[in-house]
């Protein structure tokens, strides 16, 4: 299962990316939404990594972030209740579980393209990915 989103990226600046888990073995209620599952709780995550990428040729290659990306705090980025009053997400009624802050220093040069690919291990074994994907807008003071 892989949910893809589109995003626009800031070249140094601090971006957070938000997302639906679910999953048919998540333990929350179904999302409303068809094919998606439930929503995904804490409690049914074993772990949560994540890398990010760029691409200097219009997503062609990609080339991974150094020093960036690892292992995340379950509690940190997702939420039990999903949340649906955010004025940030505009992709729907339905809400998110899932928020991560983006340093500023991962996206460093503007004009390319920036992806993030977060991998989310459930309790019964399954494997999702989540993946963010978009410009990196140049800024003329960087």
């Amino acid at each position: 299962m892989k949910s893809l989103f589109e995003g626009t990226f800031q070249e140094d600046g601090t971006a957070i990316i938000r997302g639906r888990l679910a999953a048919p073995d998540g333990t929350g209620t179904a999302t409303g939404r068809p094919g998606e599952g439930n929503w995904v709780k804490r409690a049914d995550v074993t772990s949560i990594s994540w890398k990010a990428f760029v691409s200097t040729d219009g997503g062609t290659t990609w080339a991974e972030v150094a020093a960036v990306g690892g292992s995340l705090t379950v509690a940190d980025v997702l939420t039990d209740t999903p949340v649906t009053t955010n004025t940030n997400w505009t992709r729907d009624a339905i809400g998110f579980n899932y928020a991560q802050t983006i340093a500023a220093t991962v996206f460093a040069t503007g004009g390319t393209l920036g992806k993030v690919e977060v991998k989310v291990t459930l309790t019964g074994s399954t494997v999702c990915w989540g993946v963010w994907q978009g410009p990196v807008e140049p800024v003329s003071t960087s």
